[in-house]
């Protein structure tokens, strides 16, 4: 990840007043609060910058929500994929843990530290912002938590993206649906299958290449 620049905390004053980037201890803290909704569709998910954006709001499955957070940046504190790690640090896991009654490794929390289980992706995206890693991966963590607190897991399952097992099956699954993404891209300048909205050599060719794939599309293309 790109380490934050003044750009990045002036984006992040205006767009979340309530978290305090403190770039010398490589620390974001406080509340993440966020609107956005569940294009039912495509399964992307649309997040509301301002009052004016009212399409988001009008969807059953608009969320607004606030979290308190912890996300480390600091060089000991990013996970394999080069993301940092975040927390949820006011107890609403738990107290969605119990209410729910389901396990807080289903709701995609590390059972060692409690840490937030982001995804499976392992190629250290060198293009990654602050904005993308809350927009991308953050926001769409918490939502499905909301989620799950207002709906059940059961519907989180049914409704939202998709989702990969933990460990080793999981690794698996991931590698499989990067083949899939990597058989249907159009092309390196073309929009990425994923419907990221990026071109798919900024997006998921990153990863399809650190897997180590492309020789399989190819010969899949030539058989």
């Amino acid at each position: 990840m790109k380490a934050i620049t003044p750009g990045d905390m002036r984006w992040l004053k205006d767009n979340f007043p309530n978290l305090n980037c403190d770039a010398g201890r490589r620390k974001i803290e406080g509340e993440l609060d966020f609107c956005a909704s569940l294009d039912k569709l495509s399964r992307k998910l649309r997040i509301e910058r301002n009052e004016r954006d009212r399409s988001v709001r009008q969807s059953s499955f608009f969320i607004a929500d606030v979290y308190d957070v912890e996300i480390r940046f600091d060089s000991e504190s990013l996970s394999a994929n080069g993301w940092p790690t975040v927390f949820e640090v006011g107890g609403r896991h738990e107290r969605i843990s119990r209410k729910c009654e389901v396990r807080t490794v289903d709701l995609h929390f590390y059972t060692g530290d409690d840490s937030c289980c982001l995804g499976i992706r392992y190629s250290r995206d060198k293009s990654l912002t602050i904005r993308r890693f809350l927009d991308e991966l953050v926001i769409p963590f918490f939502y499905r938590l909301s989620f799950v607190e207002r709906h059940g897991l059961a519907a989180a399952r049914e409704y939202l993206w998709r989702e990969h097992p933990h460990g080793k099956v999981g690794r698996q699954a991931h590698r499989t649906h990067m083949l899939e993404v990597a058989k249907a891209s159009k092309g390196r300048n073309k929009p990425c299958p994923c419907q990221s909205g990026r071109n798919y050599k900024n997006c998921c060719l990153i990863e399809v290449q650190h897997l180590d794939l492309e020789h399989l599309v190819t010969s899949s293309n030539g058989a």
